[in-house]
């Protein structure tokens, strides 16, 4: 058991420590191209880096180090996370020896609801980033556009179809798909 316990603490705090750590990823870049913050305001904010540093580690690492004297690491079939044992005990089956039988809503507390959250996060900042870049883009097309049409070199022209938002947009839809299907596997084995 007390090998089992390492390696659910280990697991848990660095999967949920990683999944943080792509929500600050996104916050990141939220901060520097929708707000237009520049890397240097980031760093001589006194608690914007930090936080985005710090915040996975606390949060990953804490729920890790909590779940550890409650005896919730225990054999899940192919590893140890937060699980009861015997598997499969209950009030009305077999009394549980470590853990209890609230399983479902200490995966929820501790893991998912953060692991979730993130994924919104994450979706939302990306798509924030998208309309910005495509607004910006608009903008730059009008002055280009009348540029062209102003000048004595050739014909009106007229504006091509956005190139940098569509691929942004296909950047950030490949990148909150494979953050989703890294993660959502394992999360809904314990469902």
């Amino acid at each position: 058991t007390e090998t089992c316990n390492v390696a659910g603490f280990l697991g848990h705090g660095a999967s949920l420590t990683s999944i943080l750590y792509n929500g600050s990823l996104a916050w990141y870049f939220y901060l520097t191209i929708v707000q237009e913050y520049r890397h240097e305001d980031i760093q001589s904010t006194w608690y914007l880096e930090p936080a985005m540093h710090a915040l996975p580690w606390l949060v990953g690492w804490s729920t890790a180090a909590a779940l550890w004297p409650l005896e919730y690491y225990n054999p899940i079939g192919w590893t140890c996370w937060i699980g009861s044992y015997p598997p499969g005990c209950s009030d009305t089956t077999y009394p549980c020896t470590r853990g209890a039988t609230q399983v479902d809503a200490y995966r929820w507390a501790f893991f998912h609801a953060q692991a979730w959250f993130v994924f919104a996060v994450a979706g939302i900042t990306l798509g924030a980033i998208y309309l910005t870049v495509r607004k910006r883009e608009a903008v730059m097309e009008q002055y280009a556009f009348a540029h062209r049409s102003s000048s004595l070199r050739g014909p009106r022209t007229t504006p091509q179809p956005s190139t940098l938002a569509q691929r942004v947009a296909i950047q950030a839809c490949l990148y909150q798909f494979f953050f989703f299907l890294t993660w959502v596997f394992p999360m809904m084995q314990f469902v």
